[in-house]
């Protein structure tokens, strides 16, 4: 830190910048380079040295404080050391996603397609925004200079120094950290040497506030806010927050004089009533800039109590494409609706599932859904679609002019008006805020806002998402009640390894702390894609895999098929007219049945490390620790085609699902499992 630091003290003494921008950080990459490499070499570049990557893997990752956030210019000389082939659609030069889902102010720069084609993109939330170089000739051998502007003043691609493409979207970059190059399942990066690596800020005048209200009740929950504001010049600058009659409260900046930049101020409005507000900055004779806040104590929040130590979920995603707001499908005839909703949950619970995650069900039938659920005793964790849209949506960038507050940044009325119909339905048992959010640290903050909210105004109904990835940060962020992870392992040519299964649970593991872990597991298919449909056995040994690794909660993915109106072909347990596809439904009903006269055990054992009787090869033992220290083990045999039979000489030993005591061996089904008590 102190290194980097330093390096930018010296770049901003040494090297002009342009006009009204000043430089963050150079890395010359001669020979070397400020960011962290992997696979990286250095050769003959533009100027002395330069970084190669040649190589799948290649990258240099520099830290998000490199690079400005609100408006700013990224520069760079780049060379194709060959032409670029057709074997990827993507050549990823500079980018904070990969492959992961897309997150706000996420940046991509790439070749797409076809090697004439440079783009590069910003997402907003819901949206990218692209700049493009079509048709440019991108010869190998031959240094072109690429420099990215955004922020303030729109987007632009300029290429040699002259601007290529240009937008009017004023977003910035995501707090991320960004690397050149990239290497994951989609993204490759190109065959290429890059030079002379920089960053600028955009110096202009600009006023923000972290959140449009604060609730200053030192609850942890929006105690204060951030106001950042910028300076196109060395100014005299005043910051004021006035009520709505105009007159002034608070002064937070008192003419200042500030060289030109980026500052930040906290405020907590613990000295204010309650009500509107605006702030107001002043920076020499130029414009006042201003942005409105409210102060409003009424919400208060405390942490819920734990809720799910005493509940073992078998669960399913619950999605009717008719009937979706995702893709803005509603069937209106009511009698429709309910069939379809009574047939289906009594199905569900006739199989052994006591919950479902209701997705993206339209507003006007989430009571319906509820009270089928309720009258099948079936509980539901609810999608809040509003809830998932103020975490994935960004403020416009500047602000908006003087004139209240937005709507849909003031996340307790999204939440008020999201749950007041459903908050005290008996079926109810949660939210589902947001599905598989991407983990930079804005996204965090949003989700974790969101859940204090939620449970400001209802403290029995807590807030879910399902994880994946390098997921551990966002998870000591946001806190959930449970950690939630999907692992799909069956690709179409799946070799019967649950490695990478096993790892991802071992995870898993590790990161629940006191929580319930839950695990998504594959019951679904894509044929000729990415996942194969799986068979009973591999289902049955995903389920036991996971107890054996401490699950608290089994949840199958998917239960309806889709079709690609919605994009994917899922092929659900149950085809688009209701029918079970295959075997897939009734298995899960005989597992969900076991698990549910296992449950009041497996409730209370915690992974353990101790000795445990040896098995065959293509078995796995985990042991578990009960209340008194008495010992357990969980046995699974991962090979989804051949029996298991395991000698057994332990005495005492008791089969808890059949509390019988075992003989001389023990004998499972492929991919069966078994609980005992030692």
């Amino acid at each position: 830190m102190l290194l980097r630091r330093a390096l930018i003290m010296i770049c901003l003494l040494s090297i002009p910048a342009f006009a009204a921008d000043t430089l963050l950080f150079e890395d010359k990459l001669d020979g070397r380079t400020f960011g962290k490499a992997a696979g990286v070499t250095f050769d003959a570049g533009k100027d002395g040295k330069a970084a190669v990557l040649d190589a799948p893997g290649d990258a240099i990752e520099y830290h998000a404080e490199m690079f400005a956030a609100s408006a700013g210019r990224i520069e760079f000389d780049i060379k194709l050391n060959k032409p670029l082939s057709a074997e990827r659609p993507i050549w990823c030069v500079l980018s904070d996603i990969g492959a992961s889902p897309s997150h706000p102010g996420a940046i991509n720069v790439h070749w797409r397609d076809e090697p004439a084609d440079f783009e590069w993109a910003i997402f907003d939330g819901s949206t990218h925004h692209w700049c493009a170089a079509r048709g440019f000739d991108w010869q190998p051998d031959v240094w072109h200079h690429v420099a990215l502007i955004y922020g303030w003043k729109g987007m632009a691609l300029e290429i040699d120094g002259k601007v290529v493409d240009r937008n009017d979207y004023r977003g910035g970059l995501a707090k991320t950290a960004k690397r050149l190059g990239w290497d994951d399942p989609w993204n490759d990066a190109p065959p290429c040497t890059i030079d002379n690596f920089r960053t600028y800020r955009t110096n202009v005048d600009h006023l923000s506030v972290s959140a449009p209200i604060i609730t200053p009740n030192d609850d942890g929950l929006l105690d204060a806010c951030t106001i950042t504001y910028g300076l196109e010049s060395d100014s005299t600058v005043t910051i004021e927050v006035a009520d709505k009659s105009g007159k002034t409260a608070v002064r937070l900046v008192d003419g200042k004089r500030l060289a030109e930049g980026e500052y930040t101020v906290d405020w907590n409005g613990k000295s204010v009533a309650d009500g509107e507000y605006t702030i107001t900055m002043r920076a020499g004779d130029r414009a006042p800039l201003s942005t409105d806040i409210r102060v409003d104590r009424r919400w208060k929040w405390k942490e819920a109590p734990p809720m799910f130590n005493d509940f073992f979920p078998t669960s399913t995603w619950f999605f009717w494409e008719d009937d979706a707001t995702y893709i803005n499908r509603h069937v209106d005839d009511p009698v429709k609706a309910r069939e379809y909703y009574e047939y289906t949950i009594k199905d569900l619970a006739d199989h052994g599932f006591n919950m479902v995650f209701g997705i993206w069900t339209p507003h006007d039938h989430r009571k319906l859904l509820l009270d089928t659920a309720e009258k099948n005793g079936v509980k539901v964790i609810l999608q809040l679609d509003e809830i998932n849209h103020f975490i994935t949506s960004t403020p416009p960038n500047p602000p908006l002019p003087k004139g209240g507050i937005r709507r849909g940044e003031n996340v307790f009325e999204v939440a008020e008006e999201a749950i007041k119909e459903v908050k005290t339905h008996p079926a109810l048992i949660g939210y589902y805020m947001i599905d598989e959010p991407n983990n930079s640290p804005e996204v965090a903050r949003r989700i974790a806002l969101a859940r204090r909210a939620l449970e400001a105004l209802d403290p029995k109904h807590p807030g879910f998402s399902c994880l994946l990835g390098a997921y551990e940060e966002l998870l000591e962020t946001v806190d959930y009640q449970v950690l939630m992870i999907d692992i799909y392992p069956l690709h179409p040519n799946w070799s019967g390894d649950w490695t990478h299964y096993i790892r991802e649970l071992e995870r898993g593991q590790r990161n629940q702390g006191d929580r319930p872990l839950w695990v998504i597991l594959q019951a679904f298919g894509k044929p000729n894609n990415a996942w194969k449909i799986p068979t009973a056995e591999e289902i049955r040994a995903q389920v036991w895999l996971a107890l054996a690794h401490g699950a608290k909660g089994i949840v199958y993915f998917i239960y309806q098929s889709t079709t690609g109106f919605q994009g994917e072909w899922l092929q659900g347990m149950v085809d688009m007219d209701l029918k079970p596809m295959d075997g897939r439904l009734a298995e899960v009903g005989r597992i969900n049945a076991q698990i549910h006269k296992l449950a009041p055990t497996l409730l209370r054992l915690k992974p353990a490390e101790f000795a445990l009787p040896s098995v065959p090869d293509q078995c796995l033992v985990k042991g578990l620790i009960g209340p008194g220290g008495a010992k357990y083990a969980v046995i699974v045999n991962k090979d989804t085609k051949r029996e298991a039979v395991i000698p057994w000489t332990a005495k005492g030993t008791v089969d808890m699902l059949t509390k019988a005591e075992i003989g001389a061996s023990i004998k499972l089904p492929a991919g069966g499992g078994v609980l005992l008590r030692l």
